[in-house]
């Protein structure tokens, strides 16, 4: 099961990192803002996506929105 995490960047306490993990740890770190992390690991769970396609489509999804 996948689920949103946070956490401070170790290099500038100030900024806040997302990322999408499940229970081997972490399989990719974004930043975003949290409900963007957490509606995509929902997406993730409801698709039963498989751990190796995460970062692929993270990328398609969040490069495609920012530009």
């Amino acid at each position: 099961m996948y689920k949103a995490k946070m956490e401070k960047s170790e290099i500038e306490e100030s900024v806040v990192i997302y990322s999408i993990a499940d229970e081997s740890g972490i399989i990719i770190r974004f930043i975003s803002d949290y409900d963007s992390a957490e509606g995509f690991a929902n997406l993730l769970n409801e698709l039963q996506v498989e751990r190796c396609h995460v970062a692929e489509i993270a990328e398609d999804i969040f490069v495609a929105v920012s530009q």
